[in-house]
């Protein structure tokens, strides 16, 4: 405010001066003098460039011409029409201006996604990283056996869900999972019914719900079941704790029942 009220009582301004106010470079000011668009008060023997109150009036208006898209030439003829021509051509540039501001933030919108995406490393789970380690004639074989045991939705819908992970993402439900079975073995010392056994089985039933959005609790007593007779799973279970596929199979039985 104090450096406000010098510029108001002052008479003339130097070059320095006024290209400390207005922002733009001493150069710039130069320019406009040669093209006669910005005239300092007249000269006698040398004198060194000043203006006045009027020339930093026009000087603003000069700048805000340019900010709005209007050519130096142009800007040099407005300068010199009645304010309603000034607010009508303002007016459609003040149009175009707030066009062009919609499609700036659209487009900052959009990077602004790509960047979280990048940073976030929000790439998409392929098919053959969900089926990493088999091959394409055990995936085939594996896809169908899921299909005719538990219905083409069901696999249309886990394999859609999980699609949608990223590799990153995927992999950390992978890990939660062993945990997650590491855990129970370390409960295998209590009886099946036991409050901390079930609550674990709770756990694992809603990790299970993160591979297979449409389980329930009679399709997770099916799975019981199938780590007691098919040996793929069993053997799973066994590496980490023997006679786990047993007891994992026991309290998700003891879990559902009705």
């Amino acid at each position: 405010m104090h450096q406000y009220c010098e510029i108001i009582v002052m008479k003339t301004y130097s070059v320095q001066q006024m290209a400390s106010f207005s922002g733009v470079t001493v150069r710039t000011l130069h320019h406009y003098d040669t093209i006669g668009l910005l005239k300092p008060l007249p000269r006698h023997n040398g004198e060194k460039r000043l203006y006045d109150r009027s020339s930093l009036y026009r000087l603003q208006q000069i700048l805000l011409y340019r900010e709005a898209g209007f050519s130096l030439n142009k800007i040099g003829e407005l300068l010199n029409e009645g304010a309603p021509t000034k607010a009508a051509l303002l007016r459609k540039q003040r149009v175009l201006i707030e066009q062009e501001g919609k499609r700036l933030q659209t487009l900052l919108n959009t990077i602004d996604r790509t960047i979280e995406e990048l940073e976030k490393e929000k790439f998409m789970l392929t098919e053959k990283e969900l089926y990493d380690g088999f091959s394409q004639e055990e995936t085939q074989k594996m896809r169908a056996e899921v299909s005719d045991r538990w219905g083409a939705d069901e696999l249309k819908t886990c394999e859609e869900h999980l699609l949608k992970k990223t590799p990153g993402e995927f992999k950390a439900l992978k890990d939660e999972g062993t945990q997650l079975v590491k855990s129970i073995a370390q409960s295998m010392t209590l009886p099946v019914d036991h409050p901390e056994v079930q609550q674990k089985i709770d756990s694992y039933f809603v990790h299970m719900k993160e591979f297979r959005p449409l389980l329930d609790l009679e399709q997770f007593r099916q799975l019981a079941h199938l780590y007691v007779e098919d040996d793929r799973f069993t053997n799973y279970y066994e590496q980490h704790a023997t006679g786990l596929a047993r007891f994992i199979s026991d309290a998700i039985l003891y879990f559902t029942k009705e």
